[in-house]
């Protein structure tokens, strides 16, 4: 059986509050930069996440990050 992508995240068993915490966003996007499932990751937050509602570090970017992701795609899409 395939492990699920999360069980081989760099982050796996640590406690989730970093990635939750503005003061702790930079020591999250560490922990991400060596991640083996990093792009796993971001995919998971672009698909679940809503526009009203992005918070955390996935994937090593922050939600403002993922926001200018997010914005870039529907440029591009419309385009």
């Amino acid at each position: 059986m395939t492990a699920r992508w999360w069980e081989r995240a760099a982050c796996a068993g640590m406690d989730t509050e970093i990635f939750f915490s503005i003061r702790r966003k930079t020591e999250a996007q560490r922990v991400c930069a060596s991640c083996p499932v990093r792009g796993e990751c971001l995919r998971a937050a672009m698909r679940v996440e809503s526009q009203a509602y992005r918070h955390g570090v996935w994937g090593g970017m922050s939600a403002y990050a993922r926001e200018r992701l997010y914005a870039a795609t529907r440029r591009k899409a419309a385009a």
